[in-house]
């Protein structure tokens, strides 16, 4: 090859190269860009995988709170005295149950493991709370939603 010919393909090299480069930097932009349209179309909407999230987690923990009021565990705002009401403290863990279920792999690993914790956590204090009340004096269970003495 000639001294012309071989610089003709070093320039060569280096112009691909450079248009190379330079379609690597517009397309990264192109990305930015679109990652920053779809940023804002959800912060219009209010409905982001972050509020999702929040939203799921805080509908957990209301329902983790209801039950732990209704096994005794906390105060009803409302009366300010601690009930045991084992009929819906039941239901209020078949719903997180039932939403467990009807959620399995859509969650985050932070929503799978707050939900799956209160769960154990809420069938654990169940399960003492309902063998306590079935062992009560005179047999009687107390599965209604009457004041638990002593709390």
């Amino acid at each position: 090859m000639t001294e012309e010919t071989n610089r003709e393909i070093r320039i060569d090299a280096a112009w691909k190269e450079e248009v190379r480069r330079e379609r690597e930097r517009l397309k990264q932009q192109e990305e930015e860009e679109r990652k920053r349209r779809e940023a804002e179309a959800r912060d219009r909407e209010g409905a982001g995988p972050a509020e999702t999230d929040r939203h799921f987690l805080a509908l957990v923990q209301s329902l983790a709170a209801q039950a732990l009021m209704q096994l005794g565990q906390m105060e009803n705002p409302l009366s300010g005295a601690r009930e045991l009401d084992l009929h819906g403290a039941k239901q209020t863990i078949d719903i997180l149950g039932a939403l467990q279920r009807k959620t399995k792999g859509n969650l985050s690993a932070q929503e799978q493991e707050m939900l799956e914790g209160a769960l154990a956590d809420l069938r654990l204090i169940y399960v003492e709370r309902a063998g306590g009340a079935r062992r009560a004096p005179g047999g009687q269970g107390r599965q209604g939603g009457g004041r638990q003495p002593g709390r």
